[in-house]
């Protein structure tokens, strides 16, 4: 209380708890400086703009840009709870709501999946055979089970590494049994039209795959068995089951084996371990020049180092850019092999 020159009584204002207080007014500015990944936006999204902070109002009038700080502008800018003083989550750009729409075909395992008969088709451009459809199919089909069963079975331990895939799963978790279910006898009919010698890679792939379960947690072993199954696929089906010799098998196999093991470093690391991924890819291209009989399987190395580079520059969603542009680029280098041959 003050008592000002002619005695009339002045009332001095308190401090207000909140407008008063630069720590909450500059909330906004501390959302935006923190990574997208942080644990005070992991509930929201990243802030990209000023226009993606707004206060919740109620009622609305003619004092929408009334001083904020003058407790007596109005109630229109009173927020209607603890809450409002939260930014709105901002919609997803053009880009990645273009990524999103790929969910059914990621998560699913029909993204990793059409992985395998493309580089089948590619290790046959390059070592000049002629892929059996059969075992194309065989390919898909082995992949898309091995994978699917996988991500069912271990639902709970795959939650904290791939949160978005594990949730996806869950919710479609009925339908997504029902694909795998439909896909072994797909399977097993093209397998029994392939010649003997095609059995050995498809049993060793799929004793890897069956043992998978057990095996996984251990970063070095993982990686080494699940690059010795997809050589198994990619490379020895396609050679074994169009009666070709096992020494054109070699130089694809060395290829693909380094790209592969950078492409298993990168998707599983999501952003770290760029330099050994980038390196092995760097050396399947190094290898894919220099050996005969593989050189038409540059575009695979070559595109699959320029994923891995990529996530050097920390995507704002790691995860889906590991199963969608990491492992996609395996498949479009592979198509530019097919078509370059």
């Amino acid at each position: 209380m003050q008592i000002g020159a002619r005695g009339q009584v002045k009332q001095q204002a308190e401090p207000d708890p909140v407008l008063d207080n630069p720590v909450v007014l500059y909330f906004y500015v501390l959302l935006q400086q923190l990574h997208a990944g942080h644990a005070a936006q992991r509930a929201l999204c990243p802030l990209d703009d000023m226009a993606c902070r707004r206060l919740e109002t109620i009622g609305g009038g003619t004092n929408q840009l009334a001083n904020l700080r003058d407790r007596h502008s109005g109630p229109s800018l009173v927020p209607a709870s603890r809450g409002s003083y939260l930014p709105k989550p901002c919609p997803p750009r053009d880009s990645e709501a273009a990524i999103r729409t790929l969910d059914p075909l990621v998560f699913s395992s029909l993204w990793a999946a059409a992985v395998a008969p493309a580089l089948m088709l590619a290790t046959a451009a390059s070592a000049g055979l002629d892929a059996s459809p059969y075992a194309l199919v065989v390919g898909f089909t082995g992949t898309l089970i091995v994978y699917g069963v996988d991500r069912l079975r271990d639902l709970d331990r795959d939650t904290e590494t791939r949160p978005v895939r594990s949730a996806y799963i869950a919710q479609h978790w009925e339908s997504l049994r029902w694909l795998y279910t439909l896909s072994l006898p797909l399977g097993a009919l093209a397998m029994v039209r392939l010649p003997a010698t095609a059995w050995i890679p498809v049993g060793v792939a799929g004793g890897l795959g069956l043992l998978h379960r057990r095996l996984k947690g251990r970063p070095v072993l993982e990686r080494a068995y699940v690059t010795l199954a997809w050589v198994a696929v990619c490379v020895g089906l396609p050679v074994a089951s169009a009666g070709a010799a096992t020494a054109s098998a070699g130089p694809p196999a060395v290829v693909l084996s380094l790209v592969i093991a950078g492409n298993l470093i990168a998707t599983q690391a999501q952003g770290r371990g760029v330099v050994a991924s980038a390196s092995l890819c760097l050396g399947g291209l190094a290898a894919a020049w220099t050996l005969p009989g593989a050189r038409d399987l540059w575009p695979v190395a070559a595109l699959e180092a320029v994923a891995v580079l990529g996530s050097a520059a920390k995507p704002k969603d790691p995860e889906r850019y590991a199963l969608v542009v990491v492992d996609g680029a395996l498949t479009v280098g592979a198509a530019l092999c097919v078509g370059l041959a």
